[in-house]
């Protein structure tokens, strides 16, 4: 409210100011889940990249296949 003279000040007319700020916190809370899914797929998306690049650099097909497979055939 900034500076109020003490005759005006809402006390004395037995009302009460409140700040209503839980937007602020509901864009956090959406900014930080945004940020943190974000991150989740790139994570992933690097984990599927990775495979895939040391197959087209190297032709691994057959090693990629065996670890995919733990061994088996």
């Amino acid at each position: 409210m900034g500076r109020v003279h003490r005759e005006f000040h809402p006390r004395m007319f037995d009302a009460r100011v409140e700040i209503d700020v839980r937007w602020y916190g509901d864009v956090r809370h959406t900014a930080h889940h945004a940020w943190a899914k974000g991150g989740d797929y790139l994570l992933a998306g690097l984990f599927a990249l990775v495979p895939l690049a040391l197959f087209e650099q190297f032709h691994w097909a057959e090693k990629i296949a065996e670890v995919l497979t733990l061994g088996g055939h």
